[in-house]
């Protein structure tokens, strides 16, 4: 059974040193739509962000291992149980609205 819902509509992915660094310490906030891919990433951190998320782990092949609602600022580390291998961060509250859980399958589709 898939749930046909869509976590995001411009998912960023943070592919270089520098933005696996900053990941989202810039932002006031992520807009609706908006999420972030860290790929080979474990465990993130919320120091120094200005806003909640919520926290997807991924395996490698998009597979939902765990989700974190509303995630704070100043949480020293957060991370997955099992073979994580991606991080998607999204605006806090999405997660719940997707129903996003454990086991989900998610796909991720290129738009240039």
């Amino acid at each position: 059974m898939t749930k046909h819902t869509k976590l995001g509509e411009r998912v960023f992915v943070a592919s270089t040193p520098k933005e696996r660094v900053n990941g989202l310490l810039d932002r006031d906030r992520l807009n609706e739509g908006e999420g972030l891919l860290i790929p080979d990433c474990k465990s993130i951190h919320t120091i120094g962000m200005k806003f909640p998320i919520d926290v997807v782990f991924l395996d490698e092949n998009n597979k939902v291992l765990g989700v974190l609602r509303g995630i704070t600022p100043g949480v020293q580390k957060a991370q997955a149980s099992g073979p994580g291998r991606k991080v998607l961060e999204l605006p806090a509250g999405k997660a719940l609205e997707s129903l996003t859980s454990p086991g989900d399958q998610l796909a991720f589709v290129k738009v240039d």
